[in-house]
């Protein structure tokens, strides 16, 4: 009888220590998804700025280096005309 005894509380403490840790998981589950969440909100941010910065970049330097495969567009009068 004493054996069965002995392993009751034993057993209660692996089962609460069991709890502890999921509740303690949990906890950081909430923290850790709220962080994702802040640095996905961020990485989003910080990906649209990046983009248009980039083709805000990529106007200004069509404007003064057109590419070859671009149409060059006439931003003078033409010499013999004048």
């Amino acid at each position: 009888m004493e054996g069965s005894n002995a392993s009751v509380p034993q057993g209660l403490e692996v089962m609460v220590s069991k709890i502890v840790k999921i509740l303690t998981n949990a906890k950081r589950r909430r923290l850790v998804s709220a962080l994702n969440v802040a640095a996905r909100i961020l990485g989003a941010a910080m990906t649209a700025v990046v983009q248009y910065m980039d083709s805000e970049i990529r106007a200004i330097m069509a404007q003064y280096m057109p590419l070859d495969s671009q149409a060059e567009v006439p931003n003078h009068v033409n010499d013999q005309r004048a």
